[in-house]
């Protein structure tokens, strides 16, 4: 239960953060993301001093670097996309991709990690997809951001499997990386210095708190994945679309038409067809050993 319960802290957290990107809209994405990885590698490292943990540290990427390098631009692209939707008034569509989450984290598990699905699970992600079908049609666009938002949340959890490694070292390797790929693919130090300088004193300190906001949840996250199944991750981590989808209505005041409440049921609707069937082999097996 320990471990639900970190993945379940987790989530809340995720959940929240909407709030925090919010604060930071007068500043673009890309750069809000450099300083999320880089502000991220700086708080770990009186953690990987206290840990002595350099030398495991570039141990593992040697022996990890391909995982390493795509779970840091995995975990770039899920971060840069929803904080743009977050700052774009794509807030509905950021929170239907953490909706989808669950099932792309599924879809996933059953193709590199060999997890098998029931019939009714099959039928859930396809109720899922209807759901996509239905807002494509209705309003006629492409949720690109829901999309990517889903899958790299996903892949991101999935590689933690290959690498095995602590929630400190991935965390460390991922802003490290990341703030090391806008500098060599991007020359964009400045974004760091001399344009840091350009906002005002509360705008720079969540920009450096942006780091310890990330480090907390995430390391929940990284733990509780390795120890939980993809699957069961994946139906907690519908505590993330809701808190949104609660927020969209509460906090950011989206109005939300009967297209989007309509896509929203049919997503809960495929997320009770999985529960019941993750529940279902229990409770038969609770009723059997009853004497």
């Amino acid at each position: 239960m320990k471990n639900y319960a970190l993945a379940v802290a987790s989530f809340v957290l995720f959940g929240l953060l909407p709030i925090y990107w919010s604060k930071l809209h007068q500043v673009d994405s890309y750069i809000v993301l450099f300083h999320r990885c880089f502000w991220t590698f700086v708080t770990l490292i009186p953690i990987l001093i206290y840990k002595r943990d350099f030398r495991p540290f570039f141990s593992l990427f040697c022996k990890k670097w391909p995982y390493l390098i795509l779970s840091s631009v995995t975990v770039a692209i899920n971060w840069c996309t929803y904080i743009y939707a977050l700052n774009n008034n794509h807030i509905f569509e950021g929170s239907l991709g953490y909706f989808l989450a669950p099932f792309s984290s599924v879809f996933l598990g059953f193709l590199f990690l060999r997890e098998k699905l029931r019939q009714k699970q099959i039928v859930a992600i396809i109720v899922a997809l209807l759901a996509i079908v239905y807002l494509m049609i209705s309003k006629n666009i492409f949720p690109k951001y829901a999309i990517i938002i889903a899958f790299s949340f996903s892949f991101y959890g999935m590689l933690g499997r290959f690498i095995q490694t602590s929630a400190v070292n991935r965390m460390a390797f991922d802003g490290l990386l990341v703030s090391l790929l806008f500098v060599i693919f991007f020359q964009y130090p400045h974004a760091l210095w001399s344009g840091f300088h350009q906002y005002e004193s509360a705008t720079q300190l969540l920009l450096i708190l942006s780091g310890l906001v990330t480090i907390v949840p995430l390391s929940l996250y990284i733990i509780a994945v390795k120890r939980i199944p993809l699957s069961s991750v994946g139906i907690l981590g519908f505590i993330i679309p809701t808190l949104g989808f609660l927020l969209c209505i509460f906090y950011f005041h989206e109005v939300i038409d009967l297209q989007k409440a309509t896509v929203i049921g049919i997503v809960l609707i495929s997320m009770g067809l999985y529960i019941a069937d993750l529940i279902a082999p229990q409770r038969k097996k609770a009723e059997e050993s009853v004497p």
